[in-house]
């Protein structure tokens, strides 16, 4: 459907799954760990983790808006207490 409403969401959610990325054009630099996240409302979200060294399938994580490559975007950070 091409209609669509905003609706507030907790900025909450649980990492599904996780995987390293390294940029085609840009090796050189760091690799981003990037996360399939799903929120308590039912979405599911692809987002870059802004503490990698904890991401684990299950983890709980909160959306916090960082600013990369000069956009202002959503990126998780994980909130302790996985499965």
């Amino acid at each position: 459907s091409e209609q669509w409403s905003a609706a507030p969401l907790s900025g909450e959610g649980t990492i599904l799954a996780f995987l390293e990325s390294v940029h085609p054009t840009r090796r050189e630099e760091e690799p981003r760990c990037v996360c399939l996240v799903e929120l308590p409302e039912g979405i599911r979200m692809i987002s870059s983790v802004l503490d990698p060294e904890n991401a684990q399938n299950g983890a709980p994580v909160r959306f916090e808006i960082t600013e990369y490559d000069g956009q202002m975007v959503p990126m998780v950070r994980t909130t302790g207490g996985g499965q």
